[in-house]
């Protein structure tokens, strides 16, 4: 019996030290998970801010504005700031009704450690490509 109560004993602590030793690697590998789910939302917040702008500029008499309007709504949902909106859409003409519309941020923006893991050198960017509608072209 006196041999059960030591080996029991001299394992008193031993939780204890297991889940101090685990504790901060199970927190780290959740902070991660969290910040690629983030990096994710973030990806797709910006695809669906493209696809609104390119949306909105390919209507008949879209300007800049719309589009940039369109964005805006779209990342602000997100809570998102510092973001660029690009378009070519004033140098289309009937002969050439392509058009782009590109959103990108960088991808610190919208992680929780900001650049602590470097995320301020990682742009997220999307462009959406499409023909403008024109009331006057045949179908």
């Amino acid at each position: 019996m006196k041999r059960v109560r030591r080996n029991r004993h001299t394992r008193r602590g031993a939780t204890t030290v297991e889940v101090a030793v685990m504790a901060p690697v199970m927190l780290l590998m959740m902070l991660g998970f969290m910040e690629v789910a983030n990096a994710f939302m973030l990806k797709h917040t910006v695809t669906l801010a493209a696809d609104q702008g390119g949306r909105a500029a390919s209507l008949p008499g879209a300007t800049l504005a719309d589009v940039n309007a369109a964005v805006d709504e779209a990342m602000g949902a997100a809570g998102l700031e510092g973001y660029a909106t690009r378009s070519n859409l004033d140098l289309t003409d009937p002969e050439n009704p392509e058009l782009w519309v590109e959103v990108s941020i960088s991808l610190d923006r919208g992680l929780f450690t900001g650049n602590l893991l470097g995320g301020g050198n990682i742009e997220i960017s999307t462009r959406r490509t499409s023909r403008r509608e024109d009331a006057n072209r045949p179908a």
